[in-house]
């Protein structure tokens, strides 16, 4: 059997370290979600700006400043310890998100069939 190589390695180590906590599996979930909608949500941007639609040029200047703000800070983010308060905040977020993505009117091919 092959070694695999040191990336799929170090993935699936974080894979599994991160599996063991609810916290853990609850971002994971969220983040599969969103990366599984972005390239749905990115095209949609791009078709709507070839018909002349600002949309992609306003997200992206929002994106830039978001991260832009968030990379100058990254250092002290690093070290923040979130309030449990914040973290179950946020848990309630991703899993309602995920919940509620099939039944969203832009989800996967939905705007596709229904002719919006």
């Amino acid at each position: 059997m092959k070694k695999l190589s040191l990336f799929p390695q170090t993935a699936i180590h974080l894979l599994r370290q991160h599996l063991k906590t609810a916290h853990g599996a609850i971002v994971l979930c969220g983040l599969t979600i969103g990366l599984c909608y972005l390239p749905i949500w990115l095209w949609d941007l791009v078709v709507r700006a070839v018909q002349g639609s600002t949309g992609l040029v306003l997200i992206g200047g929002v994106l830039y400043l978001g991260f832009g703000q968030l990379w100058r800070d990254r250092h002290h983010l690093a070290h923040l310890i979130p309030a449990e308060e914040d973290r179950l905040l946020g848990h309630l977020l991703i899993i309602s998100g995920v919940l509620l993505f099939p039944f969203s009117g832009r989800s996967c091919g939905h705007r596709r069939r229904s002719g919006c």
